[in-house]
């Protein structure tokens, strides 16, 4: 049953609920719901409904970069449209180097107790002209903020905002432009403050809104000072809540502060450059001497951290560590992340059972670069040492085939969440392997998930028709690929002509198979890749030019296939106490999900069949927190090589248990932390058999607190970001070949959308 507080472990069923209802693959691993069913088995795909990736690595510590990484900045005051006075009137000024302006919004930092973030800037412009006769007349011009310079005390809290949230690589101006000012009275005495309020149009991250300002204002000798301030929510603007899964998590609602003097440019110039505030060491700095940057931290931030933040490196962006200055300069912030355990990446448990590739630093580690930082971070050694990874790097596959989109793609801004599918040719001569894989992502702040599939030769013709359906490259394929040939009747179940072999998510890494096992690609097999791009409506997209490349080699009877089976559950969850809505309603968010991506929202009731679940099992009432389970038969015998879970933003917790309840259970993977930016792939240390009849249980829970909803609606199973999952990959290597298809293509045919 689903718990009320959304704990995974409240929503587990009696551990004799298994099933016998197919859910799964190509090689027919799992089946789902109670055992006895007499209901008809139910093809649908789930791999092609949701994210499926066989493989970041554990090590993986860092993102691919979405911004060119936060350099010191150069101070250049903005330019803001300039104002004429006319008669009676007087110009005066904004002076950067006498104003500021000033962000505040309460956070938590790794469960601390909450505290004010403060950030500022001093890269501001703007005009003022005071109609010296009648002051209610007076105008003010446009106001310009540099938000790229915006500085808090904190380097870290200042790259990641940057980067992912204001975007001020792309958005690096915000302008308030005012309609009307109120509250001024009819003559003005020097020194004296007056009540003033500011009305007009804010614009952060290219996203325009109404706001009001409040404060005061007073002519003081030659100057005009003004002090007014204004509380927005960061989502009406798309840069927030800030919810970093374990690290930090913000209020929504920010206020926004100006402190201005004005100046009369005919008198006194006004600076064009200003300082940027650097950001403090650490916050308390102790007489105690601190550990040996050399001989102590240097090897750990070598070591763990590297590989992913040097230069040119996917992890830049979020935080550079290519010297002992930067490590110095982010001192608080590395503290603060490694012993919130929020980097290095790793979502997993001590619960379940040793997966390899942790990452995870020791309780030592953490210590030192605890103590470094509360000790004023120095440095034994010159400031432009640089810090180099060291240790084994991870395998990176050959780039036997390099398949890049034809055509860029660009989105025509008609739709937000755009599955589109694409035709890519590796062209094989010969029966070969894929034994590891590449995905490039290019405009990546625009992918949600990239899904990877071998067609076989048959479904050509049908391919290339798809792609002549509109005048943009490939097709619209919401569910799966959308091919036919994507759906074979019962008897056809072992031949199926579609696989999935691939994907990728956020925090993904490039994946090497373990030797001597892959995928299996026939001459004139080809490839479609189906992408989740996720584009903001009304707005044309920057062309988008991914690629996959392929590591492959001549097929061999000694080399073993892989399999993928994509087990689901069902989700379920009312909008929140006191939230109300339209799409509030069950019927009227799955009729919207229909709306937006045709026969794929059944989805969200097959995954009710297929689990033996009724709406009756889970909550009617508002809730802000739900869960949910599935338990899935498992078919043939072999060995659990990979496991995945995925959710999306507003997944709380991830658990996948093999034979749950009894003597025999293992938890193949707990993630008592959900985080949607690192879906990685783990695999079991040691080796983990299975055999026919034993159960896989998957639970998920979710947490609304977790992620802003402008558009409440009821959760469901859906393939909208907005939406939510609970989808699960298993990766096998059988026993035998006749617990895989007849014709040994390897791949994912998980639960399948309708047809007709």
């Amino acid at each position: 049953m689903v718990s009320k507080d959304g704990g995974t472990e409240a929503s587990q069923p009696p551990a004799e609920a298994t099933g016998d209802d197919i859910v799964a693959t190509d090689s027919e691993i799992v089946e789902v719901g109670r055992s006895g069913s007499p209901r008809r088995r139910k093809f649908f795909a789930a791999g092609a409904v949701a994210l499926v990736a066989l493989g970041a690595l554990g090590w993986f510590v860092g993102k691919p970069m979405l911004a060119p990484e936060l350099e010191e900045v150069s101070g250049i005051v903005p330019t803001a449209p300039r104002l004429t006075a006319g008669a009676g009137e007087q110009l005066f000024r904004i002076d950067p180097e006498q104003s500021s302006a000033t962000y505040e919004v309460q956070e938590q930092l790794a469960g601390a107790s909450t505290s004010t973030a403060i950030g500022s800037t001093q890269a501001i412009a703007g005009d003022v002209v005071v109609n010296t006769e009648a002051p209610q007349k007076s105008r003010l011009g446009a106001v310009v903020i540099d938000v790229h310079q915006l500085r808090s005390d904190n380097a870290l809290r200042d790259s990641r905002v940057q980067m992912s949230y204001l975007e001020s690589h792309a958005y690096p101006l915000a302008t308030f432009t005012p309609s009307k000012i109120s509250g001024l009275p009819e003559s003005l005495t020097n020194d004296r403050w007056y009540p003033v309020t500011l009305n007009g149009q804010l614009k952060v991250h290219d996203i325009a809104q109404p706001t009001e300002w409040k404060g005061k204002v007073r002519r003081s000798g030659d100057d005009l000072q003004a002090k007014v301030s204004t509380t927005v929510k960061m989502s009406q603007f798309e840069v927030g809540p800030i919810s970093l899964v374990g690290l930090v998590r913000t209020k929504d609602e920010m206020k926004l502060s100006l402190n201005l003097v004005a100046v009369d440019p005919a008198r006194q110039d006004t600076a064009s450059v200003v300082g940027v505030p650097a950001p403090s060491g650490p916050e308390a700095v102790s007489e105690t001497a601190g550990p040996s940057f050399r001989d102590e931290v240097a090897p750990i931030l070598s070591a763990s951290c590297a590989s992913c933040h040097n230069l040119g490196k996917s992890g830049t962006s979020a935080m550079r560590m290519a010297t002992a200055a930067d490590a110095r300069r982010f001192a608080s912030g590395i503290a603060l992340a490694t012993q919130s355990r929020y980097m290095p990446p790793w979502l997993a448990s001590d619960k379940n059972i040793p997966l390899q590739h942790d990452p995870r630093l020791s309780e030592k580690a953490i210590a030192t670069l605890q103590r470094w930082a509360d000790t004023g971070a120095e440095l034994d050694v010159e400031p432009t040492t640089k810090i180099l990874p060291t240790g084994t790097p991870p395998p990176n596959p050959r780039k036997d085939k390099v398949l890049p989109l034809t055509t860029p793609y660009v989105g025509d801004g008609s739709v937000s969440n755009d599955y589109r599918c694409f035709v890519l040719e590796p062209d094989f001569k010969v029966p070969s392997v894929v034994t590891g894989y590449t995905f490039v992502p290019d405009q990546e702040e625009l992918l949600h998930h990239a899904l990877i599939y071998r067609v076989s030769a048959a479904a050509r013709n049908e391919a290339s028709a798809r792609e002549q359906e509109d005048d943009r490259p490939g097709w619209s394929c919401y569910g799966n690929t959308g091919l036919r040939s994507d759906v074979p009747s019962v008897s056809q179940r072992r031949s199926r002509n579609v696989a999935l072999f691939a994907g990728w998510a956020p925090g993904q890494a490039p994946r090497q198979f373990r030797s001597g096992t892959g995928f299996r690609f026939d001459p004139g097999d080809f490839v479609v890749i189906q992408i989740h791009y996720h584009f903001h409506v009304g707005e044309p997209s920057p062309p988008d030019r991914s690629s996959v490349e392929l590591e492959a080699t001549a097929a061999s009877p000694s080399i073993k296939e892989i399999f993928v089976a994509n087990p689901i559950a069902p989700v379920e969850l009312p909008c929140a106490p006191g939230v109300t809505g339209p799409l509030c309603d069950r019927s009227a968010a799955r009729s919207d999900l229909e709306r937006q991506f045709g026969q794929a929202a059944a989805i969200s009731d097959v995954a009710l069949r297929l689990c033996d679940r009724q709406l009756s099992d889970f909550p009617t009432e508002p809730s802000t927190t739900g869960s949910s389970y599935c338990d899935n038969k498992l078919r043939g015998s072999g060995e659990i090589v990979d496991v995945l879970g995925h959710m999306h933003t507003l997944g709380a917790t991830f658990r996948m248990t093999l034979n749950p309840g009894t003597p025999q259970e293992k938890i193949l993977l707990d993630i008592p932390r959900w985080d949607f930016s690192w879906q990685l792939n783990y695999q079991p240390v040691e080796e983990v058999r299975f055999k026919s009849g034993d159960v896989l249980r998957i639970a998920c829970s979710w947490d609304r607190s977790l992620r802003s909803t402008p558009d409440p609606r009821y959760l469901l199973f859906g393939e909208g970001t907005e939406d939510e999952m609970c989808f699960s990959t298993i990766a096998v290597l059988p026993d035998a070949v006749g617990d895989a298809p007849a014709n040994k293509q390897a791949g994912v045919q998980g639960t399948r959308r309708p047809r007709g």
